[in-house]
């Protein structure tokens, strides 16, 4: 899904290269994604572009406001919409490939605890062998409750791995934004207060606020209760007490982000095996000793 939203975006990009206005691209925006589609039918109607995106919403998820904000700002101030719709479909194709990664760390983790957790259920294959009363009601009671805790040690443990998100880190896709927007000519405090006045009952919205009573929007950034939105002010405040551009700190900013959330990601997967001992412990090693020592210990029992 998240791979379609990259190839969504490119496409709305290269219609607007074409030489197309936004809503002309909005409204030839071919796509087998129903949104997608429905967002270019609604516009051929006659309705306002931002109304007809909110249509696309499901399909977008949290790249859905940055998507909104570009065009937004596009109608308002102008710049390089395509090169701003491209930052983002990159932010996406960087947040695939960083979940992809922990995908397959995660499942070779999740395939070889899995194998360790159903080890016990190889023993009933030895059972008919043992000579051990199976099926009288000791030898069922055994069975089902050697099974059920191996059954549930499997899930537990498979519960322990953490899944990549889903959700977009908005801090780190705002300052893709506020960088490819500053770089086509458009002025931060102009994406910033779009993006505020987006954003109502937000930390955002907030920090829009106090830009309002006087304060720059660093400083206002900064004074916030959010650590995302800190670090953004901090980003921005930087280049303009140096007097330098401000896109390149801001890149440095979202890929630094970007490292730390899949790193994150990596050390809880790293953890995993440790907090595994807890259901292998208290399920697995139950269950063989239910399937595999039980049924054995009573073959020896004299009839």
């Amino acid at each position: 899904m998240t791979a379609e939203r990259a190839a969504a975006v490119r496409s709305l990009a290269s219609s607007l290269r074409a030489g197309r206005t936004m809503r002309e691209a909005a409204a030839a925006w071919g796509s087998t994604v129903p949104e997608v589609a429905q967002v270019s039918r609604r516009v051929r109607l006659g309705c306002s572009l931002g109304d007809s995106l909110e249509a696309a919403r499901p399909f977008f998820g949290g790249d859905h406001d940055a998507l909104s904000l570009v065009a937004d700002l596009h109608g308002r101030a102008g710049g390089n919409a395509a090169e701003m719709l491209e930052a983002i479909a990159r932010s996406i194709d960087q947040r695939v490939s960083g979940a992809g990664r922990a995908a397959v760390n995660a499942a070779g983790a999740r395939l070889s605890a899995r194998l360790v957790a159903g080890l016990p259920l190889a023993a009933l294959l030895f059972l008919p062998g043992s000579r051990a009363p199976v099926f009288d009601p000791m030898g069922l009671t055994v069975i089902v409750a050697g099974i059920a805790l191996c059954l549930g040690g499997m899930r537990w443990i498979g519960g322990l791995l953490p899944v990549p998100p889903d959700e977009v880190d908005e801090a780190g896709l705002l300052a893709v934004v506020i960088a490819s927007a500053a770089r086509s000519g458009c002025s931060v405090d102009q994406v910033l207060d779009l993006a505020a006045a987006r954003k109502s009952g937000t930390e955002l919205a907030r920090a829009g606020r106090r830009h309002r009573l006087g304060l720059q929007w660093p400083d206002a950034l900064m004074r916030s209760n959010d650590e995302a939105l800190c670090s953004l002010g901090v980003a921005l405040a930087t280049p303009q007490r140096l007097g330098v551009p401000v896109a390149p700190t801001l890149d440095e900013l979202a890929r630094r982000r970007a490292e730390q959330l899949e790193n994150t990601l990596e050390r809880a997967i790293r953890r995993a095996p440790v907090k595994m001992v807890v259901p292998l412990t208290l399920c697995v090693l139950p269950s063989f000793a239910l399937l595999a020592l039980t049924p054995f210990l009573r073959s020896l029992a004299p009839s």
